[in-house]
């Protein structure tokens, strides 16, 4: 009886693995997007044309994310991590709505450039995002 009941176990086990795999390969694309979210806003926030509503929400939104007093703290397990995310969430669609669809764009097309330059004088706000990409 043993004999016949291993291989079923071992099928089991063989069909968990790629299932186990597709997980770990979508964490690390929301884990991706997460970061390029918060990028997002990072470059909003210094863009001299976003207006300055949305970049008081940018401010908000990102400050909150890395600020050390929070409403539910973070080392607190899955919850201190989702009011993050809401915040971000919320934080991400105010910005959407109270800034051009043209400047988000250009914002997120130069954080996917793999040529982006930085910029020279770091005296100058925004204008890594308004510099053209090399």
């Amino acid at each position: 009886m043993k004999i016949a009941e291993q291989p079923a176990t071992i099928i089991a086990e063989s069909a968990a693995v790629p299932w186990l795999r597709q997980q770990q390969e979508k964490w690390k694309r929301d884990a991706a997007s997460l970061a390029f979210q918060v990028r997002t806003l990072t470059r909003l926030l210094k863009h001299p044309l976003v207006p300055w509503p949305a970049k008081l929400v940018a401010g908000f939104a990102v400050g909150y994310i890395v600020s050390p007093i929070q409403l539910i703290p973070t080392f607190i397990p899955i919850i201190g991590q989702l009011d993050d995310l809401l915040v971000l969430f919320l934080g991400m669609k105010l910005v959407y709505r109270l800034t051009p669809a043209k400047l988000i764009a250009e914002c997120q097309a130069q954080l996917r450039s793999s040529t982006f330059a930085r910029r020279e004088n770091p005296g100058i706000v925004g204008a890594d995002c308004t510099e053209e990409a090399a």
